[in-house]
């Protein structure tokens, strides 16, 4: 289910609030404590929500995030 009590797609991939602005700020190419910093979060949460971001999503670096992101919102775009 979205954040908008919405249900997800089959197959789609359901990220946190935190895990997606997370995920975003790496798109812009934020270190951890930049985004820690701007989040306003330790930057071991910062690690967690990454890791658990990284399992979701089946990254295996911060490249594959950011890619997965900007796919993401082209997908959105898309649909508008």
């Amino acid at each position: 289910m979205d954040s908008n009590g919405q249900q997800d797609p089959p197959g789609a991939i359901s990220l946190s609030e935190r895990e997606e602005q997370v995920a975003q700020c790496v798109a812009t190419g934020l270190n951890n404590k930049e985004i820690a910093d701007n989040l306003s979060i330790t930057e071991q949460t910062v690690k967690n929500h990454l890791n658990r971001v990284f399992h979701k999503i089946g990254a295996k670096d911060r490249l594959e995030v950011a890619l997965w992101v900007i796919s993401q919102d082209q997908d959105l775009r898309s649909l508008q």
